[in-house]
């Protein structure tokens, strides 16, 4: 993955309760237990229960949640396909 320069991208979570993410270029899906976000540094999930949006600044790139944090975690496409499988497709 190309980080992207443009964003600089930071979390402060205080208490498990509140965050303030940087670098946030778009919310996917959020629910009361799931926040989905696409970063500057990848795709990250936000677990936890009573989730909220505070706001979100997409000229800035910064998102505020409030609720339980239970989890933090980023996925990536890390399937890559080898060349004879790419071949024989």
């Amino acid at each position: 993955m190309i980080e992207d320069l443009s964003y600089k991208h930071n979390i402060n979570i205080e208490n498990r309760k509140n965050a303030i993410i940087s670098g946030v270029k778009d919310v996917v899906e959020f629910s009361s237990e799931a926040i989905d976000v696409v970063t500057c540094m990848g795709d990250l999930s936000i677990r936890g229960n009573d989730l909220k949006i505070g706001g979100f600044n997409a000229g800035v790139g910064e998102l505020e949640i409030s609720g339980l944090i239970v989890a933090l975690v980023y996925t990536t496409d890390t399937k890559k396909s080898s060349l004879l499988s790419r071949i024989f497709k």
